[in-house]
């Protein structure tokens, strides 16, 4: 059976069954894209249907993939793709049952400081990309969700951002602050032509912004601002929720507006904030005593 798809041609049964079952699923367009990404790799690298693919070819392509140094995280997505394909669409589970998900290491998100955010902003000189980069700080938006805001999603009366997309698929409401929400109607007003759908359209107002674009907007003000290329487009999320625990902000507040499910993502960032100890009467203060 035919996997592959190029062009505007009709999908192939199986693929169509692939998105159909993910459709359902509820899971998100960015999830879905990155699950047929990952079919398509495998496709490609036994030239074949990914429902000709057995068990032990399975496991070579995931070890070649360890081999070629990805990190867990991305062998993980492989891992993930395979047991939805192979378990619920192809109904075959056992070509999969062998796969487990390798130990993602925790790491300490990356956080710019309130003044180099501002240097980013100022370095930021298209008035478009600096609106965008605004609102991601502002809010915590990721990437995906900046690209994906619409006018309408902006409520100005109440003054929050509807993010219609999040991850998982899950829609929120973020708050938006005076500054930020003078920011975008300078833009909005500035800007030409005008916005009609997205926000932050791309070549025409008729399609969003691309995720790479806005990316390349970033990394070319990091480096005119010299802040560090620790830093990505992502730093503005992990800045946002930083800076709000820095300022008096609960864990519950942050983790509302990040959309966190867990509270345990939320945690990351008291710890490199030291919120979560400023409270605890330390042993080692009594050495001063």
């Amino acid at each position: 059976m035919s996997y592959c798809n190029s062009g505007n041609k009709p999908l192939s049964p199986l693929r169509q069954s692939t998105v159909d079952y993910m459709t359902v699923r509820g899971l998100s367009e960015n999830t879905q894209q990155s699950y047929l990404w990952e079919l398509d790799r495998l496709a490609k690298f036994y030239g074949c249907s990914p429902s000709q693919v057995e068990a032990d070819q399975i496991r070579k392509y995931i070890l070649e993939r360890i081999d070629q140094g990805l990190s867990p995280a991305s062998t993980n997505v492989s891992v993930s793709t395979f047991k939805m394909f192979y378990t619920h669409v192809l109904g075959c589970p056992e070509r999969v049952e062998h796969l487990t998900m390798r130990r993602v290491p925790e790491r300490l998100p990356k956080a710019m400081e309130e003044s180099q955010v501002k240097a980013l902003l100022m370095s930021t000189y298209d008035i478009r990309y600096r609106a965008a980069l605004r609102l991601a700080y502002s809010t915590g938006l990721r990437l995906s969700e900046v690209v994906s805001v619409k006018v309408t999603d902006i409520d100005s009366g109440k003054r929050l951002v509807r993010v219609a997309c999040g991850k998982g698929g899950h829609e929120r409401a973020v708050f938006l602050p005076s500054s930020t929400l003078e920011a975008l109607g300078d833009y909005y007003r500035q800007v030409y032509p005008k916005p009609d759908s997205w926000l932050f359209y791309g070549t025409s107002t008729d399609e969003p912004i691309k995720p790479n674009t806005l990316r390349q907007a970033f990394n070319k003000a990091r480096d005119r601002a010299g802040i560090g290329k620790q830093f990505t487009f992502h730093s503005l999320r992990h800045s946002y929720a930083t800076h709000l625990l820095q300022r008096g902000a609960t864990r519950d507040e942050v983790q509302d507006l990040l959309g966190h499910k867990s509270p345990q993502s939320t945690r990351t960032y008291a710890r490199i904030t030291a919120t979560m100890f400023e409270r605890l009467d330390h042993p080692a203060d009594q050495l001063n005593r």
